[in-house]
């Protein structure tokens, strides 16, 4: 019988390029030979477009949890992997481990943050610091300070991360303003812009930003879609999404039609089938005593051009707080008002509860297990 090592290379490659991220880390402590084909930046590149093309999912969820013991809230990140894309054969990986980045803090406990093709942004708002993390490696870097000075305290408005395929970079735009101080909101100018490059290291002011930006006040209302960066903000007269292409390096406006400005619903953005989806339901307020929500009105821009078509209605029962992500086509994740997660088929319209108990506030976005390096 043959033995693994005697396998030619090409077949040794074609076979871990099917293992999960996590798995190819602990196989290069086996030999130098995989060593250096694990480490190969083609290999890299190669099992990254692989794990994008596999049947499984997994989901990075960040959620506030009562501990049973203390009766206090902690703050929990974990991976759940969906086998084969069927929601009843999943797993919980332990807690995804991600390091200390600023004085104030001793654990990162902002919002999800924006993450692409393995690689987690995280910003502290509140000291302007920012870090790239990749779980799966273990590797982090915290960027270094911002290019623009000013007088008067700085606010963090916008905030993305993506991928410029044309340079092979991954960047993070940064859109701040400043006011008179912390707690009197009164700009002292208008928005500036900065960009930063991993490749270069190094941030740059953004010149020629002129229209009217408004301010994104959630995660759920902004997302990452092919090398676009979306926010939805609520301005001074409607509601209206700013783009920003990480390849071109633009803003662009993004106007909604009048059927879509409601007052009396939220707002969300999401991912579906490659597309910028915008998710509108009624707010639920939980000292009220409401019907809940009863459906979800699902919009989808069309690709190559701002327009939108209403896709459908999703009825719901009314023990769901709100929608979280797309993890498939027909999967969406909701917030329990019982404290769970679930998933929803829009096709069966079926639940299934996954596996996290005492869920008092959660977010939730599909993550890639990759081998990228954060030294491109």
């Amino acid at each position: 019988m043959a033995r693994f090592c005697d396998l030619p290379e090409s077949l040794v490659i074609e076979i871990l390029l099917w293992l999960p991220a996590d798995y190819l880390i602990t196989l290069k402590c086996v030999s130098k030979w995989w060593y250096g084909i694990i480490n190969d930046p083609t290999f890299v590149a190669n099992h990254l477009e692989y794990t994008k093309k596999r049947s499984s999912t997994s989901i990075l969820f960040k959620y506030l949890c009562c501990h049973e013991e203390t009766r206090k809230n902690i703050d929990v990140k974990k991976l759940l992997t969906v086998s084969n894309n069927d929601i009843h054969s999943f797993k919980i990986d332990e807690d995804v481990s991600i390091p200390r980045f600023c004085k104030r803090n001793e654990h990162w406990t902002g919002p999800l943050g924006a993450q692409c093709n393995g690689f987690l942004c995280i910003a502290d708002n509140d000291e302007g610091a920012i870090m790239l993390c990749n779980p799966v490696t273990k590797q982090s870097k915290v960027l270094s300070t911002s290019c623009i000075v000013q007088d008067g305290f700085r606010k963090t408005d916008f905030l993305g991360f993506g991928y410029d395929s044309r340079a092979n970079d991954y960047k993070i735009i940064r859109v701040v303003s400043f006011q008179v101080d912390e707690f009197i909101y009164l700009r002292t100018g208008p928005s500036r812009a900065e960009l930063y490059s991993l490749r270069a290291d190094s941030w740059r002011e953004i010149k020629g930003m002129e229209m009217e930006m408004g301010r994104c006040m959630d995660s759920e209302e902004e997302a990452y879609c092919g090398g676009v960066y979306y926010w939805l903000v609520r301005g001074t007269d409607k509601a209206k999404i700013i783009a920003f292409d990480m390849c071109k390096e633009e803003f662009h406006t993004i106007q909604m039609p009048d059927e879509m400005q409601r007052l009396d619903l939220r707002m969300n953005l999401a991912v579906w089938n490659e597309s910028v989806a915008v998710l509108m339901y009624p707010m639920w307020l939980p000292r009220l005593e409401d019907p809940g929500i009863p459906y979800i009105l699902m919009w989808v821009m069309s690709k190559g051009s701002p327009t939108w078509t209403m896709h459908q209605t999703i009825r719901l029962c009314k023990n769901i707080r709100g929608p979280l992500a797309f993890w498939k086509d027909d999967e969406l994740l909701l917030d329990d008002k019982n404290y769970r997660v679930v998933s929803y088929n829009l096709h069966t319209q079926r639940f299934v509860d996954l596996p996290l108990e005492n869920v008092m506030w959660c977010r939730a976005t599909v993550f890639v297990k990759t081998l990228v390096p954060l030294n491109l």
